[in-house]
C-alpha cells in the first residue's frame, strides 16, 4: 500500500471514531424545575403588588420556563407584558402555550385575538382563533363584538356587547365589555357614552393589559367638551 493511500485509511479511521464517539454523547440542557418556577411565580406576584412588572416580567420568563405547561403562569406573563405595552412578546407567549399540554387554552385564545385585533393589526389570524372558541363562551361573544367593530359595524358591536352585559359573571368581563363599547362609541362620535363606558371599565378593570390599554386611551388626545380629569379605580 502506497503511503498515500495508507494516508487516507487512517484519515477515514480517526472520523470514523470521531462520529461513533460524538454519537453517544447526548447534550443535556436545563430541566425545568418544578418547585423553583413556583417559588419564581410567587416572588413575581410580590413584585406586581409593588408595580414593578419590569421585574415581575423578568421572573415570570424564568417562571413559565420552569412550568411549561402551567397555562395560569403563562397567562400571568402575558399579562404583565401587556402592562408594559409589550404586546407583540405577550403574543408570542400566548402562542407558545398553545402548542403545550396545559389547560385554560380559550383563555389563552381569546387574550391572543384580543391583541390581534386592537393592537397587533391582524384580524384576519383574530377571526380564525375566535372560530375555535366553543360559541356559547363569553370569550366567543366579546371576541365577535370586537371584530365587527373592527370591520367597522359598529352598531351590531353595540348589540352584541348589551347582550354580553346581562350575562357576565365577573368584574373582568365587565370591564371588557365596557371598554369594547367605549371604542365603540368613540367611533360614532358619542362622548358621553364614551366616557360613561370608560368610568365603567377602570372601575371593574381587574387584568393588567387591559387597565394599560383603558389608561392609554384616556391619555388619548379627547374630544372638544370631554373631561380631562383621570378616571379612578
Amino acid at each position: 500500500m502506497s503511503r498515500r493511500r495508507r494516508q487516507k485509511a487512517a484519515f477515514r479511521l480517526i472520523v470514523l471514531l470521531l462520529v461513533t464517539i460524538l454519537g453517544g454523547c447526548v447534550v443535556i440542557g436545563p430541566q425545568p424545575d418544578g418547585e423553583l418556577g413556583r417559588r419564581q411565580r410567587q416572588h413575581a406576584e410580590q413584585l406586581i403588588k409593588g408595580h414593578d412588572y419590569q421585574a415581575a416580567a423578568k421572573e415570570l420568563a424564568l417562571a413559565t420556563a420552569n412550568l411549561p405547561d402551567d397555562n395560569e403562569t403563562a397567562l400571568r406573563y402575558g399579562e404583565v407584558l401587556e402592562a408594559l405595552d409589550r404586546q407583540t412578546e405577550a403574543a408570542g407567549v400566548y402562542r407558545r402555550a398553545l402548542k403545550n399540554d396545559g389547560d385554560r387554552k380559550n383563555q389563552l385564545r381569546y387574550r391572543l385575538a384580543l391583541l390581534q385585533a386592537l393592537q397587533l393589526n391582524q384580524l384576519p389570524e383574530a377571526v380564525a382563533l375566535q372560530r375555535q372558541l366553543p360559541p356559547e363562551t363569553f370569550q366567543a361573544g366579546d371576541l365577535q363584538a370586537v371584530i365587527l367593530l373592527q370591520q367597522g359595524r359598529t352598531r351590531q358591536a353595540l348589540i352584541l356587547l348589551a347582550d354580553l352585559a346581562k350575562k357576565v359573571r365577573s368584574e373582568d368581563q365587565a370591564a371588557h365589555i365596557a371598554y369594547h363599547a367605549a371604542l365603540a362609541y368613540r367611533s360614532l362620535k358619542d362622548d358621553n357614552n364614551t366616557y360613561s363606558s370608560l368610568y365603567q371599565a377602570i372601575n371593574r378593570a381587574e387584568n393588567l393589559g387591559l387597565i394599560q390599554q383603558i389608561q392609554r386611551f384616556w391619555n388619548h388626545p379627547q374630544p372638544a367638551g370631554s373631561s380631562t380629569n383621570t378616571p379612578g379605580k
